[in-house]
């Protein structure tokens, strides 16, 4: 699933047998240490403040796909994924907070109708909510890493 945003960020059409691939293990225990990495600053900030959890949780969100695509080491991807958010935080949260709320208000109608359509309206927001992070993905680091590294035009 973590590698579904990098490929439609590339305009690449995934096939669902491919999160077997051999590519993808040998990623698994940085993926792992990343996690765990995330996980022991994100209780803390939780715990103590909740605004600095939401920030970091921004901050680290390209982290996975800076790990599988760019094949950066856990520390490195958490760097990198800081830096490209830097400046689009607030984008970032708003577009997700959009998104949530449109999530609940169609499932909150949904669910008056039957429970099923409910459930139903989450299936289907799992890829929307992927699509959305595919998008930041390629305007925040393909996007603007292809204009950083384009030689200078004189």
């Amino acid at each position: 699933m973590a590698s579904l945003p990098i490929e439609l960020s590339k305009g690449n059409i995934m096939n669902p047998t491919s999160i077997f691939d051999a590519k993808y293990r040998k990623f698994m225990g940085d993926f792992f240490i990343l996690q765990g990495l995330k996980t022991m600053a994100m209780i803390p900030a939780i715990l103590f403040l909740v605004i600095p959890a939401y920030v970091l949780g921004i901050s680290w969100s390209l982290s996975v796909y800076l790990l599988l695509d760019k094949g950066l080491s856990p520390m490195q991807a958490l760097t990198a994924s800081n830096r490209h958010t830097y400046g689009n935080k607030w984008r970032i949260f708003f577009g997700l907070l959009i998104l949530v709320v449109c999530f609940m208000i169609v499932s909150a109608l949904l669910g008056l109708v039957t429970e099923f359509l409910s459930v139903l309206a989450a299936l289907l927001f799992v890829p929307i909510i992927l699509g959305a992070y595919a998008y930041i993905y390629r305007t925040l680091v393909l996007e603007v890493g292809a204009i950083s590294e384009a030689p200078a035009q004189e």
